[in-house]
């Protein structure tokens, strides 16, 4: 229980401070001069990182608790961190790449889903 209500409470803190700072006039991504505000960039990708990690996290591990009667406690955290680490890292450098105009949303979810394919069955 303690496990879930930590969760929970890293999602509803990343997503009120999220919600918070996106709403702020001042946190822009980019200065007056047209450079990129790498402090306001790097804040923004760690409380997306945490919110979309600790959402995972608690559906991935509900979702085994509800099947996976056999498995312990422990293999459900463990198996539930590493699949939604996994996950949100992929996500969130899908995001850099876009934010970057390197890749588009298209073509990064698709190839992220070929390697997550890859990578379950390999």
């Amino acid at each position: 229980m303690k496990y879930i209500l930590t969760i929970i409470t890293i999602f509803l803190a990343s997503v009120i401070f999220g919600y918070y700072l996106l709403n702020n006039p001042n946190f822009l991504p980019t200065t007056q001069i047209g450079e990129y505000n790498w402090i306001n960039i790097f804040i923004l990708m760690i409380l997306s990182f945490l919110s979309i990690f600790s959402l995972l996290n608690l559906l991935i591990f509900l979702i085994l608790h509800i099947f996976k009667k056999e498995m312990s406690k422990r293999e459900r955290i463990v198996k539930s961190v590493k699949l939604s680490f996994l996950i949100t890292l992929g996500i969130v450098i899908v995001f850099t790449l876009n934010f970057f105009h390197i890749l588009n949303w298209m073509w990064g979810i698709s190839i992220l889903l070929v390697v997550l394919i890859f990578t379950f069955v390999i």
